[in-house]
């Protein structure tokens, strides 16, 4: 994700902005009921959201109805399970309690995560045919207009500027600029 940041190391490549209009899901679990699943939960929907992706959520459905674990997404708990870090402490039947009401939430929670991520996918990729068939041009994200690296012939930027999209600014200019002397 940090690589296809419109600010990272692909700045500069066809591949920037690469997640943008992709519906995310986020998974994450902790050993106790507050272990940092919360806080990395919101760390990564925050880079999602940066990306320009759709975070989807686990709101409660007809299949699977309340009480979830959460909303937001996949915030999983096993602080119920027979061993806490194992592969399956998440599901009801490592649950130590009776009922399995953590492993059950858990179950639930990511069924309905899966349901909504599938369902956003779909009306992403339907929401830009039509966008794209009604005649609009998305807009163009462009982080950086001046390039200061010369950039090699037929290259991605060395076409961005050909285009007119970016400027190559010499480190001449940059000097110039930062000294205050003229050019």
């Amino acid at each position: 994700m940090e690589k296809l940041h419109h600010f990272g190391p692909m700045s500069f490549t066809k591949y920037a902005g690469g997640l943008r209009y992709k519906a995310m899901a986020i998974i994450s679990q902790g050993g106790q009921l507050y272990g940092g699943q919360e806080f990395n939960h919101m760390q990564m929907s925050a880079q999602g959201s940066i990306l320009g992706m759709y975070i989807a959520n686990a709101w409660p459905t007809s299949d699977a109805p309340m009480p979830s674990s959460t909303f937001l997404g996949g915030i999983l708990t096993t602080i119920d399970g027979n061993a806490i870090y194992g592969k399956n402490a998440w599901k009801k039947e490592a649950t130590r309690t009776i009922p399995p009401v953590s492993g059950a939430r858990n179950e639930r929670t990511l069924k309905n995560l899966g349901r909504h991520l599938a369902e956003a996918a779909m009306v992403m990729k339907l929401g830009r045919e039509t966008f794209h068939k009604a005649g609009l041009k998305e807009t163009e994200i462009m982080s950086f207009t001046k390039y200061s690296v010369k950039p090699k012939k037929g290259s991605y930027v060395d076409k961005m500027i050909q285009e007119g999209k970016v400027k190559f600014v010499s480190q001449e200019e940059l000097k110039a600029k930062m000294t205050g002397e003229p050019k």
